[in-house]
């Protein structure tokens, strides 16, 4: 069965979390939301809106890179702290950036199962170029911790090289991701006779992200990968999936929706809790 990491028919779209630490990565479609290979195949039939699809690549290639990088760039700090300690003055360093390399090599594993549109075909090859680089210097990270060094020379150059690549990756979909954002504001853009059109699904997740940005870059990017992981979790439930009768379905649907328009994690909270106490009802 083929993998395709983007959304078909009903436009699922599969976004994970940020933190490099998550141990149930892989795992949960309505959680902790990464790349399931049992769970994220391709379906036959027809994409009716390539705008859809490409709009799920893009939140995907988004949070995927986001998380590597965040490893990447925890991994190079450890690897600098290393390197400016004569001994270890903190015991557990060693132990931290074993995992830390090891939890890199995890997490570039979901760019080497991504399967996108051809819109982010450059991104995507410069992040899978990263990655080589990123494994190489996993792997370099870890002889140096069992020679028992803290020179981490060559480690040093390669995980910062890691971090380079993928920072370029991310600056490349970014160029696209701003472009494909033009494209629906003015294909969105009301006429002077017609009502203002109804926020985006990404204008509705930068709204309310926007406080967290206060709070600095990494709690700004937690609350949109929540979001996006909220939102996929409620564009893969179905009536089907839910084993609910549809007017039951879209009962909760449009109750949660109305209950927290702007917020998508409290409205798959709400469909998940909602959803739940109608199942058990029906048993």
């Amino acid at each position: 069965m083929r993998i395709r990491a983007a959304v078909v028919l009903s436009a699922v779209l599969l976004a994970s979390g940020t933190s490099w630490s998550q141990d149930s990565r892989l795992k949960d479609v309505a959680g902790s939301i990464k790349l399931n290979p049992e769970a994220i195949v391709e379906k036959q039939g027809i994409v009716e809106d390539p705008q859809v699809a490409e709009k799920a690549d893009e939140g995907l290639f988004e949070t995927v890179i986001a998380d590597c990088s965040a490893v990447a760039d925890h991994l190079a700090k450890l690897v600098d702290e290393a390197r400016n300690t004569i001994l270890y003055s903190d015991n557990d360093l060693p132990n931290r950036l074993d995992g830390a390399s090891r939890e890199l090599e995890r997490q570039i594993q979901d760019l080497y199962l991504l399967r996108l549109g051809e819109t982010l075909a450059e991104p995507v090859g410069t992040a899978r170029e990263a990655a080589d680089i990123c494994a190489v210097a996993c792997v370099s990270v870890r002889e140096e911790l069992a020679l028992g060094g803290v020179a981490f020379t060559e480690a040093t150059r390669q995980v910062t090289t890691c971090v380079q690549g993928l920072e370029k990756a991310k600056t490349q979909y970014a160029t696209i991701a701003n472009r494909s954002a033009v494209k629906g504001a003015a294909s969105a853009a009301p006429t002077t006779t017609e009502p203002p059109a109804p926020l985006t699904d990404d204008e509705i997740i930068a709204a309310r992200c926007e406080p967290e940005r206060s709070e600095g870059p990494d709690a700004f990017d937690a609350c949109q990968a929540g979001q996006y992981r909220a939102l996929a979790a409620i564009s893969s439930r179905s009536s089907g999936n839910e084993m609910l009768v549809e007017e039951i379905f879209s009962g909760i649907r449009g109750i949660c929706g109305e209950l927290h328009p702007q917020d998508f994690a409290q409205r798959d909270a709400c469909e998940v809790e909602k959803m739940t106490a109608a199942r058990m009802d029906q048993e």
